[in-house]
């Protein structure tokens, strides 16, 4: 026998599940009861359409995962558009019956609750109100304990950097940037990953914590911890987090420490350890950079560069480098944090009221508007870091120009780094708005003419 439309679907069934209650029989009762259970239709097949998303984002088959997301979104407008139906139903009409749901409420949906602790908002007082071994408690009970769409999300893009993270090593292996081989590459992105995660994970936590303490005032107080945070990551960084990924070891007695002390001397700063990073176990790449405040304040220097360069060349750069301690560029950036802060968490606050979910109390639901809140903040705030980066690194070159008067070294110093580092010489506009903390190669040879030709 073949089956029918009506077999398949059930429509018997379906159509006698219909069962108004109020007496006299009002008119508009079965509108609100298809209304609902169509609603407890969409619920499930949001459920089913939520559960295969998280599977595909685990797999991370980013293809088929948006186009589940875009179906997830299609059915939830069309849920919300069927409010425009229910709101045919005069407020009389609901009356006539609303005495005989007695204590019946759409907040005791059990697959509501389910879609939003799918969706993050996990409460468990939610689950307290079915009866102990139901089928719709043990349901919320996985549910409450499972990863959320946002969880499983973000666990994703960690993973999905991996290839992306990978093509970049081959490309850089292939033309000669990269030393280190895949067994490196892999420990090293495992590791950032994890210190990545406990920073994330821990002011996540201090975050949504101070606003269930401090509702309206919190974005203050994250703000004055935050500064005190950078200035204590910024003494310890170069002592704990930067031995994970490299060794460190003193500048030994040679021209090249003689070099970086008679510099020193001229400029007058005291440029507390001076050390040679392992850099050539991972990049032939070829640099130099400040580091720390206070007792870890380091100049170092990549072993690539005392090996490779000729030695008027890592002069220019121990005086570059040097330039950034005379002028205390550290804590000047320690000073733009505690000015930008403040007003970046009010509007962090501000917005995360603005997309955050309507809940008595912040939790898991909150973190989703809180990371893009952050992020967008973070955007906007590198547009304003950058042009004052590339101006102080300007300043460090000329700097190092006046300290040392060798113009021609330091313009061939600088087609030298383009090419070791294989960096773009005049990126587009657009890229050194976003992304450029430092001028260009051929800004830098600019300002190297400049100085040939007595410009100053």
């Amino acid at each position: 026998m073949d089956i029918t439309y009506g077999d398949y679907l059930k429509i018997p069934q379906l159509l006698a599940l219909q069962q108004p209650v109020g007496t006299p029989r009002e008119h508009d009762e079965t509108l609100f009861i298809v209304i609902h259970q169509v609603y407890e239709l969409w619920f499930k097949q949001q459920l089913h359409e939520g559960d295969h998303l998280g599977e595909l984002i685990e797999r991370a088959d980013w293809d088929h995962a948006h186009a589940t997301l875009h179906r997830m979104l299609k059915i939830l407008k069309t849920m919300v558009s069927q409010i425009d139906v229910l709101e045919t139903m005069t407020p009389v009409s609901f009356l006539q019956f609303r005495e005989f749901l007695q204590s019946a409420s759409g907040f005791q949906s059990w697959q509501f609750r389910a879609f939003e602790m799918m969706l993050g908002a996990k409460e468990p007082r939610a689950v307290a109100r079915y009866p102990e071994g139901s089928a719709e408690r043990r349901e919320l009970e996985r549910r409450l304990k499972a990863p959320s769409l946002w969880l499983r999300f973000a666990r994703g893009m960690a993973v999905a950097g991996l290839p992306v993270g990978a093509a970049m090593h081959a490309r850089a292996a292939a033309v000669g940037l990269a030393t280190g081989g895949w067994g490196r590459w892999a420990i090293d992105w495992a590791q950032g990953l994890a210190v990545a995660a406990v920073i994330a994970a821990v002011l996540t936590a201090a975050g949504i914590a101070l606003m269930r303490r401090l509702p309206r005032g919190w974005w203050a107080v994250a703000a004055g911890l935050t500064i005190i945070a950078v200035v204590l990551f910024t003494f310890a960084r170069p002592l704990v987090i930067d031995p994970l990924f490299n060794d460190f070891r003193e500048l030994p007695p040679g021209p090249a420490r003689q070099a970086v002390t008679e510099l020193a001397t001229r400029s007058g700063v005291d440029v507390g350890s001076v050390l040679v990073v392992d850099a050539s176990r991972r990049t032939s790449a070829a640099n130099a950079y400040v580091d720390g405040i206070g007792s870890s304040r380091r100049v170092v220097l990549y072993d690539t560069l005392l090996r490779d360069f000729p030695a008027a060349q890592t002069r220019l750069v121990v005086a570059h480098e040097l330039a950034h301690v005379r002028y205390d560029d550290i804590w000047r950036g320690l000073l733009f944090v505690a000015l930008v802060t403040p007003a970046g968490f009010f509007a962090v606050s501000r917005l995360v009221r603005a997309w955050g979910p309507r809940e008595e109390e912040p939790g898991p639901a909150t973190v989703p508007a809180l990371t893009a809140a952050a992020m967008l903040m973070i955007f906007l705030v590198t547009l304003v870091s950058n042009p004052l980066s590339r101006g102080v690194e300007a300043r460090a070159d000329s700097y190092s120009l006046a300290l040392t008067g060798e113009a021609p070294a330091f313009i061939a110093q600088q087609r030298r780094l383009a090419v070791r580092n294989v960096s773009e010489p005049d990126p587009p506009a657009l890229a050194r708005l976003l992304f450029g903390t430092h001028p260009t190669t051929v800004q830098r040879i600019g300002i190297g003419l400049a100085w040939e030709r007595g410009e100053r």
